[in-house]
């Protein structure tokens, strides 16, 4: 249960900011107030907000959450400390930033990841280390995503699952909403799926946050539409094996760069041209761990060519053809040599059933079986 009393009147409206799965902290605004709430059910401690700001977004790690405020033109990204088991303090501010960017933000595995929005409807990811009191940019690239409609950050909240950010959209629109996956390693779009919910009647991320887990994503947002506030909750299963595909050559060099031994000069992927499907490293292994499971699905050898290590696919055209006649082969006027017979086994003792095992996409690549009787 949500603490009552002096601080926090049962009648006032509350919205959720975000959640932190590491210490299943909430952030919420209500009125004018902006505070933690931690997973025992006490109420931490409580900020006042100045008028007319809120907090955009909540990212917590290592015991220190940082907020974006806006303070009309000015925004703001300022530390909360942890001191004690229930109380927090402001530290520092981190950054003053220009108005847009960034725009909305979570944690992921070593930097805030964030996006600012694009009116043509591409998205801007940034990432941030925290340095001192400030917070420096690591990485910015682009991507822009194939459906309609630009991404706005007053609507969109976002989750990131292990090395994935994923993005709802159209959020206050009587259209389905649209979650978009964008992997962080290859800083591109995954897949773009149409969740069959409309929210019209909520408005901007600050009602509202996302959590993704394996294949189950969940939202909760405040119903501003009522005349008294509804909290709405959805969960979905998602398609974590994406509509979209990613070359396999891709794939087995980013696995290979994540040695510091190998660089991209180093190796030779320009045989792997088939297309992957919903692939993901899910647990902590040596890099052969992470590319073996390709081998198996689209099979293909690892070789040393000269100075570099060559990906050869399996299956591909004969380099060159021995007839069985050359197998023998002798000099002019020589003696014969050993002579090469068919002998044809009798139906009897011959197969009847060929199976073939493979593994099936559609099936998030468990085992299936094909067969074929003669």
């Amino acid at each position: 249960m949500l603490p009552t009393g002096p601080l926090y009147p049962r009648s006032n409206p509350v919205m959720p900011v975000s959640t932190s799965l590491d210490t299943m902290h909430y952030a919420f605004v209500t009125d004018n107030y902006y505070f933690v709430w931690g997973f025992h059910g006490l109420l931490n401690t409580f900020i006042p907000v100045a008028p007319y700001s809120a907090p955009e977004f909540f990212a917590e790690k290592a015991g220190v959450i940082y907020v974006l405020w806006s303070y009309g033109a000015i925004r703001k990204i300022e530390k909360l400390v942890r001191t004690s088991a229930n109380g927090w303090h402001e530290a520092a501010s981190s950054a003053v930033i220009p108005s847009g960017q960034p725009s909305i933000a979570v944690w992921g595995e070593n930097a805030i990841t964030a996006y600012a929005s694009g009116t043509a409807g591409f998205i801007e990811i940034k990432e941030y280390q925290p340095s001192g009191s400030a917070l420096d940019v690591v990485d910015s690239y682009t991507v822009s995503p194939s459906i309609d409609g630009s991404i706005n950050f007053l609507s969109n909240p976002i989750a990131i699952d292990r090395d994935s950010l994923y993005i709802l959209t159209n959020i206050g629109t009587t259209g389905n909403a649209r979650l978009i996956e964008i992997n962080l390693l290859s800083k591109s779009i995954v897949s773009e799926e149409l969740l069959p919910q409309s929210f019209a009647a909520l408005t901007y991320s600050l009602l509202g946050s996302i959590r993704v887990s394996g294949e189950l994503i969940s939202y909760g947002a405040r119903n501003t539409g009522s005349v008294y506030p509804a909290f709405v909750h959805n969960t979905w299963k998602i398609n974590k094996i994406a509509g979209s595909t990613v070359p396999l050559s891709a794939i087995v060099q980013s696995e290979c760069l994540k040695s510091d031994l190998l660089t991209a000069a180093d190796i030779d992927v320009t045989d792997l041209t088939d297309q992957v499907r919903g692939y993901r490293v899910s647990s902590l292994a040596p890099l052969r761990g992470g590319i073996d499971p390709l081998r198996k699905a689209w099979p293909f050898d690892v070789v040393q060519h000269g100075y570099k290590i060559k990906f050869k696919r399996r299956g591909g055209a004969s380099v060159a053809t021995i007839t069985s006649a050359e197998l023998d082969a002798r000099a002019a006027g020589s003696d014969p040599g050993v002579q090469i017979t068919n002998v044809r086994e009798m139906d009897l003792v011959l197969p009847n059933q060929l199976v073939a095992k493979y593994l099936d996409a559609v099936r998030e690549y468990d085992v299936n079986v094909a067969e074929e009787s003669r």
